[in-house]
């Protein structure tokens, strides 16, 4: 996503018109979540669209005149309200199958009272030779009309032309080079805070905050910037899904969620494991920590609700002592992600955040350490002297020397080759050995290491 300044294009309309649907195709990729359960979407979810050179931004909303059950349909409206406001046209989705709704009818008076330019899109029109009332639509006064299927492709690429005509900005690939953002995956289970430390970061309700557990089911890309001096770095926050046990999801929709919130966490360059201060850390949250670990991805630790488990805890054993057995059992806890720096912070309040923030451009800047071939080596002779590598029946591991590996990313994990006379002599826990030995010494703390082993004869060839 580049700097250049973009127009934003909101999708509006009532619960399941195919907005979603209309949102993915445009924005070329599986974004929000489609399914034929009214209210789906809850979130205004961003994405930036390049079509034949131009972008714009593209926003999913909630729908308007929510008529489920869901007690969050009163939220839904507002944020569909705040996506009118900051919109500079807006898509109105409607249903060619079901024909004009009353609710199509307060939709439209609302749009034109908002003096927006808007695209009337009749969608869900599968079959090039199916017949509506064209007239009926028309009694809603909008002079832009398009004929949609979403889910077959149908007209979206006259539309698409028609919005990068309108609203379009040409991009500047020399600037993205320069811009590129960093993603930070923020995932935890339901009803931890990620909303919340989300809204505060941008200082935005841009994600609904709400007690109920489960209240974002998509993954949100929302563009955030920090400012350090004169420079401003941009990043890109993926809000995502709570992601609850297999065994708890209740509905296909949460399913999709979890999924999505899995394929963000493999998109990001890290990820922030939000937990629950009040909570501690359960299983839920050991085995999402083991996802992003597994994928080798850099990571923090944001203790949520900080403020609400000193109430509780703190007159008896006093604050520091307090946080100081906290912190020791959730790293026995998390004991496989020693590596992530711990922070303790209050979404709702601020508090730390400033930490937290601190955290993201430590973790950057240790990513793109690069150390020299023999300051490496002295560390892992020392290390090496100061703990024999493992053996296996009468042979042990011999370690020649270590490069670290060159890498075209700034966001790259540290990597290191290993020139060994066996690769199969190396142990996991020598590998956890060497890591931690190189963690310390060469300041890479939130960065997983890895190490790829060369047998002796690359090595004297190397």
């Amino acid at each position: 996503m580049s700097n250049v300044q973009k127009q934003l294009v909101a999708i509006v309309g009532r619960p399941n018109v195919g907005k979603s649907a209309l949102f993915n195709k445009l924005a070329h990729r599986q974004i929000a979540i489609v399914h034929d359960m009214p209210g789906t979407t809850r979130d205004r979810i961003l994405a930036e669209v390049l079509h034949h050179d131009f972008v714009f931004d593209l926003m999913d909303t909630g729908g308007i005149g929510v008529e489920t059950d869901d007690p969050l349909r009163h939220v839904v409206n507002t944020e569909v309200e705040v996506a009118i406001e900051s919109a500079d046209l807006i898509l109105f989705a409607v249903d060619a199958k079901t024909g004009l709704h009353p609710v199509d009818k307060e939709v439209a008076t609302k749009l034109r009272r908002s003096k927006k330019p808007v695209f009337l899109i009749v969608n869900k029109l599968d079959n090039g030779k199916q017949q509506f009332d064209a007239a009926e639509f028309s009694r809603l006064g909008f002079e832009d009309v398009f004929h949609t299927s979403a889910v077959h492709g149908i007209g979206i690429l006259t539309l698409a032309d028609t919005i990068a005509e309108k609203v379009g900005r040409k991009r500047d690939y020399e600037e993205e080079k320069v811009t590129r953002p960093t993603k930070m995956a923020i995932v935890g289970k339901p009803n931890v805070g990620k909303s919340s430390l989300v809204n505060k970061l941008l200082e935005d309700e841009r994600t609904i905050v709400s007690p109920i557990a489960g209240t974002t089911r998509d993954s949100v890309d929302l563009p955030f910037y920090l400012k350090r001096g004169d420079t401003t770095k941009p990043y890109v926050l993926i809000d995502t899904a709570g992601i609850r046990h297999r065994s708890k999801v209740s509905s296909s929709v949460e399913v999709f969620s979890v999924m999505r919130a899995e394929k963000s966490i493999e998109r990001a360059d890290l990820a922030v494991l939000v937990l629950d201060a009040e909570t501690g850390v359960l299983n839920q949250d050991k085995k999402i920590a083991g996802f992003v670990q597994k994928l080798l991805k850099p990571l923090f630790i944001v203790v949520n609700k900080w403020d609400l488990a000193l109430e509780q805890n703190s007159l008896r054993r006093g604050i520091k002592s307090f946080r100081e057995e906290y912190e020791e059992a959730l790293k026995k806890e998390l004991f496989f992600c020693r590596y992530a720096e711990v922070i303790f912070i209050s979404a709702k309040t601020g508090h730390n955040i400033s930490a937290f923030t601190d955290a993201i451009q430590n973790v950057e800047r240790n990513l793109k350490t690069k150390i020299s071939t023999g300051e490496l080596n002295r560390v892992l002779n020392k290390a090496i002297a100061e703990y024999l590598p493992p053996m296996k029946g009468t042979k042990r591991l011999k370690i020649y020397y270590a490069v670290q590996k060159a890498s075209e990313r700034d966001l790259t994990i540290p990597t290191f080759i290993l020139f060994v006379n066996n690769p199969d002599l190396f142990s996991d826990q020598y590998d956890a050995y060497l890591c931690n030995r190189f963690r310390e010494q060469f300041a890479l703390s939130g960065c997983p290491i890895l190490f790829e082993l060369r047998s002796a004869h690359e090595a004297r060839n190397h």
